[in-house]
């Protein structure tokens, strides 16, 4: 029986692209937020060149796509969209072109790592449709190109203000129990 292959072992690289929320604005130290932890734990090599106020709209300064791609990562988890929330009613199709730009760029650039695109992670009991508009247009967007869209990262803040610093932000524990679900849901999709 051939010895199994872990679909993302350790040593390989992993690129994160997001906001304030997996920059680790929050944590104590970088080595703190969850994007850390979870490479700590899997001994990845993290690339994160995430930035706070970041939107695929929003704020966009620099390129991340680019960089992300000149890392070559094994595996992209792109965690981003928040600050696109208040654009969504006057500039929807705009955001969701945006969207759909980005992902494809890291598809083209990146043809044989695997995409993983969490839905925005959400203190609420409930999603507003801004919400479910930005969550819809990731879905749509992570199937076009072969990726993989996790919507149980909507939830997981739920109840849990103890894991923010503000009501968003996660705090150390916070950043802890991301982690911890990031790497549950990669458990079971890789």
């Amino acid at each position: 029986m051939p010895e199994e292959v872990e679909p993302v072992p350790a040593g390989s690289v992993v690129a994160f692209y997001g906001d304030s929320l997996t920059f680790g604005l929050g944590a104590t130290s970088p080595q703190k937020r969850w994007s850390s932890l979870l490479c700590q734990a899997r001994g990845w090599t993290e690339v994160n060149p995430s930035i706070s106020g970041l939107g695929f709209v929003q704020a966009r300064t620099g390129d991340l796509p680019d960089q992300i791609v000149a890392a070559a990562p094994d595996l992209v988890i792109v965690a981003l969209g928040h600050n696109d929330l208040l654009l969504v009613d006057s500039r929807g199709l705009e955001v969701e072109a945006a969207i759909s730009d980005d992902l494809t760029r890291l598809r083209a650039g990146l043809p044989d790592a695997r995409i993983v695109v969490l839905a925005l992670f959400s203190p609420l009991s409930f999603e507003p449709p801004q919400v479910v508009s930005v969550n819809g247009w990731l879905e749509e967007a992570a199937a076009a190109i072969d990726a993989t869209f996790v919507p149980a990262s909507a939830g997981w803040l739920v109840g849990h203000p103890d894991w923010t610093t503000d009501g968003i932000h996660f705090s150390d524990l916070g950043n802890e129990r991301v982690a911890a679900l990031v790497d549950a849901e990669l458990e079971r999709i890789l």
